[in-house]
C-alpha cells in the first residue's frame, strides 16, 4: 500500500507486480494506499516471462534497482545522482526495482534484467 500511495504522489502510471506479491487490492494494502489504487495502473500476478517481454518492448527506459544485498557494488549517494542524472538525459521512462525487506530482489530477476537489456540495447540500469 505504501509503494502504491508513493508511487502514485511521485506520479508513476503503472506498478508491474509478480505473482509472490501481496495483493495490492486486500483491505490491509488498500487503507495504505490512500486512494492510490485508483491513480496507477497496476498489473498483478506478473511471472518473469511478462516481464521480460514487457521490458523487451520498452524504448529508453532506466531500471533503477533497490537492493539491499547489493550494497557492496552500489554507488555512494553522490556518484549515484551524477549517474542518475547523465541517464536520465538519454532515457524517456524510469522503472524502479524494489525487492522483499528481507530478501532484496530475487536473482531471477537479475537475470531478467540482463536479458533484456541485451535484446533491447536502449536500456539502462542501476543499483
Amino acid at each position: 500500500g505504501t509503494i502504491v500511495r508513493t508511487s502514485a504522489a511521485f506520479g508513476f502510471d503503472k506498478i508491474l507486480l509478480t505473482n509472490e506479491t501481496v495483493n495490492p487490492w486486500s483491505s490491509k494494502a488498500l487503507r495504505s494506499s490512500m486512494g492510490g489504487n485508483f491513480k496507477v495502473k497496476i498489473e498483478k500476478n506478473l511471472n518473469y516471462n511478462q516481464i521480460l517481454n514487457y521490458l523487451i518492448k520498452e524504448e529508453r527506459l532506466l531500471i533503477v534497482l533497490a537492493d539491499s544485498k547489493e550494497l557492496a557494488n552500489a554507488f555512494d549517494l553522490k556518484d549515484f545522482e551524477k549517474e542518475f542524472k547523465k541517464l536520465k538525459q538519454t532515457c524517456t521512462k524510469i522503472m524502479i526495482v524494489i525487492g522483499n525487506e528481507s530478501i532484496g530482489i530475487e536473482d531471477d530477476l537479475y537475470e531478467i534484467i540482463k536479458k533484456a537489456k541485451l535484446k533491447n540495447k536502449s536500456l539502462k540500469s542501476l543499483i
